[in-house]
């Protein structure tokens, strides 16, 4: 075991340190060069001190010159070296290109049984592209990543500088106009899908309308309309009704107590209708309570009852601390990790549970997240929540949907799935972690999709352990397919959890973590 040698040294330096007064004397001056140095400045001092002695800002990559494994090479990366080789560890570099005559990076992978990766790199000046072969796809992409954020420093632009290859059969994701063009009602895409667009909004709101004339869905009638409803009528006297605490898209919610016949009083957030004066009005403003009816789970706010005269009320479970976006910003210096990741956990359970009775969410975000406790959170607003029935997939109509939050292929196609759903639930993952900050700051509706289609992904928040950034970015795959379901993730996220909670534990015990 190390640790005996741990030990073994600490004691022996606490000897020598013990007796060796100018070796003290040595230490304490040159700790208190450091000891007033900020974070940032810790890091670059760091850095400073190793540069002499390992080259840590430099890569290398085994692979080979050419289409095939002709010229073996070990290819160096590096500020210095730019994009060189060597074929021996004892020769000189050979300069290929810098990063300022990089044009743009391809990475694929061949057709053969080995399936190598291949990197293109078109370089100014150049007959021909550079290319290189590599022992997998995943060496090929690294490296193609390397040099574009390389290239993106030298050049002080945002913009990748990959291009990604369509394989055949594949159909491209269509980018969003900056503008609004004008567009006839069937304006049609060439391989059959209705092509969609984003109504200019403020780029501050959450909400933007995608325009297209198609409606598609239909609430299946084992889920909708008054007669069902009314099995969960309340009579309106038994309600209190109190203070206003938020406003819904129909109307104000307000705080409220039920006096039931049988049970003591109860607290009730209660959702009002300002204008539930036809039939249809008032259906679509109780589909939220029909759709919430179909659940129980511990981490889903659940309904009480209704009201289907006009006024039309939705009354539902309290959740005393508010909606978690709020409740983060406020308690952000009182949250420690360990909490933030059982917020998470739980909103996996409740998502799997969703996607086990084949209901997909289409608004899952902090803002729609309430806190019952300080150790409790509750998914609610299932006003865009939609059963799936005997498709795989929901196709939205026209209406206000979360732009940031969205998937691509939601955006683009207003398709809706679980796997949809998993997308919207990195980035609330996202905001959690970063104690309530809105996804794209500051970039309007209209440009997300088309960064997000440049590979462009949310920062990985400040204290985010790697291994849950990770498992936000298997959220955010631009492939529907490669994205975990939610029963994986709640499964990884119950081995974050406990991994943070050994550590908490270890570090209050006060044991030494061996490197």
């Amino acid at each position: 075991s190390p640790y005996p040698l741990y030990l073994s040294l600490s004691l022996s330096l606490y000897s020598l340190l013990s007796k060796a007064k100018p070796l003290r004397k040595l230490i304490q001056q040159t700790f208190k060069q450091f000891a007033n140095l900020n974070d940032e400045q810790s890091i670059h001092k760091f850095f400073e001190i190793l540069s002499p002695i390992y080259r840590f800002d430099k890569e290398c990559f085994k692979c080979a010159l050419g289409s095939s494994w002709i010229i073996s090479v070990e290819l160096a990366i590096g500020p210095e070296e730019g994009i060189s080789y060597l074929t021996d560890k004892g020769s000189t570099p050979t300069h290929l290109a810098n990063f300022t005559q990089v044009q743009t990076i391809q990475y694929s992978s061949t057709e053969d049984k080995v399936r190598q990766g291949m990197l293109l790199l078109n370089v100014a000046g150049a007959p021909e592209p550079l290319t290189v072969t590599t022992a997998s796809l995943n060496t090929a992409e690294n490296m193609a990543d390397l040099i574009d954020g390389y290239c993106r420093l030298v050049k002080g632009v945002s913009q990748s500088f990959i291009v990604r290859v369509q394989k055949e059969g594949e159909r491209a994701l269509p980018s969003i106009p900056k503008s609004t063009p004008k567009v006839s009602n069937h304006e049609k895409r060439l391989d059959g899908g209705v092509r969609t667009r984003v109504a200019c909004v403020s780029e501050t709101d959450d909400y933007a309308e995608i325009i297209d004339d198609e409606d598609t869905y239909t609430m299946p009638s084992k889920y909708y309309g008054l007669e069902e409803a009314r099995d969960y009528e309340i009579q309106r006297q038994r309600i209190e009704l109190g203070r206003c605490i938020g406003e819904g898209q129909f109307g104000d919610v307000h705080q409220g107590v039920y006096m039931s016949p049988e049970n003591p009083a109860l607290s009730v957030a209660i959702k009002t209708c300002k204008n539930c004066t036809s039939d249809s009005v008032r259906e679509k403003f109780l589909q939220e309570a029909l759709t919430m009816r179909q659940f129980d789970h511990p981490h889903i706010v659940k309904l009480i009852g209704v009201i289907t005269e006009n006024p039309g009320w939705i009354i539902m479970e309290l959740c005393t601390l508010g909606e978690l976006r709020s409740f983060l910003q406020v308690r952000k210096y009182n949250l420690d990790l360990a909490s933030l990741i059982l917020y998470a956990f739980q909103l996996s359970t409740a998502l799997a549970y969703l996607e086990s009775k084949r209901f997909v969410h289409r608004d899952i975000a902090a803002r729609n997240v309430l806190v019952s406790s300080v150790d409790c959170v509750k998914l609610g607003d299932f006003g865009l929540s939609r059963y799936m029935e005997d498709s795989s997939y929901y196709k939205a109509s026209k209406g206000k949907l979360p732009i940031k939050w969205m998937a691509p292929e939601s955006i683009n196609f207003r398709r809706f799935t679980s796997a949809s759903d998993v997308w919207m639930f990195g980035v609330c993952m996202w905001e959690i972690l970063i104690y309530g900050v809105k996804p794209f700051q500051g970039v309007k509706n209209n440009d997300v999709i088309g960064r997000i289609e440049n590979g462009e992904r949310l920062a990985m928040p400040h204290n985010c352990p790697p291994t849950l950034y990770s498992l936000m970015t298997k959220c955010w795959a631009y492939d529907p397919s490669k994205r975990p379901c939610f029963t994986e993730l709640k499964a990884q996220l119950r081995y974050v959890r406990q991994s943070v909670h050994r550590h908490v534990q270890c570090c209050s015990a006060g044991c030494v973590i061996i490197p």
